[in-house]
């Protein structure tokens, strides 16, 4: 009985007239451009664009925003920026108290200026020293009495992440990261719903100690959040539905080239940026030489009077 009512439930959600839903980019050209399409039941509520005149938030270039979700609210899918966590601090040792003080105050003053300019952002100043504290700050706290059922490893993500980690070769760097899916349950609407979280994130660390210094740079990123949910009841034909819905997913094949282009632009612009400071360098090491020849050269003079 069971199974046959679970085939009736998929029956009717694969019948559910499907309409298509372009997720459009008002920003980023100089002219509107569809940049995603799916395809969602007709009578789903979908509101989705494209940002790149946005807050500080997981991703330098654009973010894509995204939720679709059914009248009832209980089975939906759901994209939402990504965060960034700075953090900064330098301790000298052997400094007058009074110096000591004022160097503590500029310190703290920089980062007051950082949090009063990212105000309403999803970029934050703060000291990572968990990483649960990422799951609990963007995930766990915004449901409360939420339980996890369990955790799965990202295995593409992390692999990807690991790259990272090969080009830290400058002593007291560290780079860490982790992805992984997330599986909640708590209560909404009628009944408890499922909810899978896609959660992966980075952090650039480096760290210098001696016995005149301490100097410690974080800078972590949470990638966008990526959510599905789907009713207990229903999650037979909820679940086959939401794989409908993610095998719809396009991108705008036109959209996707011209985001190629401006990758291409700023990497361009980076490159010739970087030889210039290499020119640069190599300009004043050349001063140095021929400032030190010709004090050489002076002082050879000197003694040769």
């Amino acid at each position: 009985m069971r199974a046959l009512l679970t085939w009736l439930l998929w029956a009717g959600a694969a019948a559910a007239q499907m309409v298509p839903y372009e997720v459009t980019d008002r920003q980023g050209f100089d002219r509107e451009m569809v940049a995603y399409t799916l395809d969602v039941p007709r009578d789903w509520m979908v509101e989705g664009q494209v940002l790149w005149q946005k807050p500080c938030s997981g991703n330098d270039l654009y973010e894509l925003v995204l939720t679709a979700r059914s009248a009832d609210g209980r089975t939906g899918i759901r994209v939402v920026p990504g965060h960034q966590i700075l953090w900064n601090e330098a301790i000298l040792a052997g400094l007058d108290p009074y110096l000591e003080a004022q160097m503590k105050a500029q310190v703290e003053a920089d980062r007051n200026r950082l949090r009063t300019q990212w105000q309403g952002s999803n970029c934050h100043v703060g000291l990572v020293r968990d990483a649960e504290a990422l799951v609990n700050s963007f995930v766990l706290s915004q449901r409360p009495g939420a339980q996890v059922l369990k955790r799965t490893p990202n295995e593409a993500m992390r692999q990807q992440y690991a790259q990272l980690g090969s080009g830290a070769q400058v002593p007291g760097m560290s780079v860490a990261y982790d992805a992984f899916t997330l599986e909640l349950t708590y209560p909404l609407g009628a009944g408890p719903v499922i909810e899978r979280v896609g959660f992966s994130w980075y952090m650039f660390q480096s760290e210098i100690r001696d016995a005149t210094m301490y100097a410690l740079n974080q800078h972590t990123v949470v990638n966008a959040l990526q959510l599905e949910w789907f009713a207990t009841e229903r999650q037979d034909a909820d679940e086959a539905l939401l794989k409908q819905i993610g095998a719809s997913f396009r991108v705008n094949p036109e959209w996707q080239r011209k985001v190629g282009e401006v990758q291409q632009k700023l990497a361009e612009q980076r490159r010739q940026t970087n030889e210039q400071n290499a020119q640069a360098r190599e300009r004043d090491r050349i001063q140095r030489e021929l400032r030190n020849d010709q004090q050489h050269q002076q002082f050879l003079n000197y003694i040769q009077q």
